[in-house]
């Protein structure tokens, strides 16, 4: 790297820290994700100065090397991605109950109270096994999308309100459109995929993968619901990886069930991959025209398993890039590397450090 570009890069940072340092940190808590906001003992002034010192110390103690981004931030395509980039390896290092970022305006606000809004009671709320919360039933029409579903305000929010999945800096806009077929790694409770069904059409088709029993049974209720767009989702009950028919062993907890190469508690289930270009293979896809991935860390082993897929159809790529510490640097790189022409973006949709999308598209 050429030391003009490493100090470009570092003053852009040091702008951004003045920047964030300014800003205050009320209604700073996300109580859907985190439950309710701790009682302050010291004033508003006080907690103020507290905070700020706090935040200092935390970046000082720090052993997170900001130029380990440095090629991240030179693919990504525009002023606004890089902003994301820096204000969210600043709230990661900091902390994010002492950053308030981007995201965090009146805007988002309003759409959490209208995803309140649309919950019916219609049909009695899901209680999640092993897990303190519970799905509700919500009509979507209000918002212009012809679905009922179970979910969680939080959900619905970053799903249907602010489309985590599109991406409208760039024209035209990242996004999947009528007649896609989609690939959707990470199906969960099947909301997603109604998503991107209600996006590409009768004439697309989405592929989902989910195979957490718990999550396929509210899964599958879901698309029960929703007749019109069934015909038109498959659900693959395995999880993707590099290669095949590799033994995993899965954990289950609920939207953040994970799977990995060593049982992560006593008792873990086994359970065979698949990879993304066998499933092409096998069901002789003629194309792939968008790919999304939130499955907690095998992103990664998942783009391994689909190179075949992105060089012979160089879809469109929704990336979760949060799971992990070198997820903002592993997976761009690893993309670029496939030397596709892949342009790329980034956005973020919370006010904590989830939901991060890195959004390619080959030129």
């Amino acid at each position: 790297m050429s030391p003009e570009v490493a100090i470009s890069f570092l003053s852009h940072l040091q702008a951004k820290l003045y920047e964030i340092a300014t800003r205050d940190l009320e209604q700073n808590h996300e109580a859907d994700r985190y439950g309710p906001e701790p009682r302050r003992t010291l004033g508003p002034d006080l907690q103020k100065h507290q905070s700020r010192l706090e935040a200092i110390a935390r970046l000082k103690n720090s052993k997170t090397l900001p130029l380990a981004l440095l090629d991240t931030y030179q693919l990504l395509q525009d002023d606004y991605s890089r902003d994301v980039l820096l204000e969210l390896y600043l709230q990661r290092v900091i902390g994010h109950d002492l950053v308030k970022i981007f995201r965090n305006s009146p805007k988002y606000w309003q759409e959490r109270s209208l995803a309140r809004s649309l919950q019916t009671n219609r049909l009695p709320a899901k209680k999640i096994r092993n897990m303190n919360f519970e799905l509700t039933h919500f009509d979507l029409k209000e918002i212009g999308y012809d679905l009922n579903l179970f979910s969680a305000p939080i959900g619905i929010d970053a799903t249907f309100l602010k489309t985590q999945y599109e991406y409208s800096g760039v024209k035209p806009a990242i996004a999947a459109k009528t007649g896609d077929v989609v690939i959707e790694a990470g199906s969960c409770y099947g909301d997603t995929s109604l998503y991107f069904a209600s996006k590409v059409g009768p004439t697309g088709k989405v592929m989902g993968f989910e195979f957490i029993p718990d999550n396929l049974d509210i899964l599958r209720q879901n698309l029960e619901l929703n007749p019109r767009y069934r015909s038109n989702i498959e659900i693959i009950e395995r999880p993707v990886w590099e290669s095949s028919d590799k033994i995993l062993y899965m954990l289950n907890n609920g939207p953040g069930s994970q799977v990995s190469e060593r049982p992560l508690s006593h008792g873990a289930t086994e359970i065979r991959t698949v990879s993304i270009d066998d499933v092409v293979r096998d069901r002789n896809l003629p194309r792939v025209d968008f790919i999304k991935m939130d499955i907690e860390g095998a992103e990664l082993s998942a783009l391994k398993g689909a190179v075949r897929t992105l060089g012979r159809f160089k879809p469109t790529l929704a990336i979760c890039v949060y799971h992990k510490p070198n997820d903002w640097v592993e997976l761009p790189l690893f993309i670029s590397s496939l030397n596709l022409g892949y342009k790329m973006w980034l956005d973020h949709f919370t006010i904590y450090p989830e939901e991060t999308v890195l959004f390619c598209r080959a030129a």
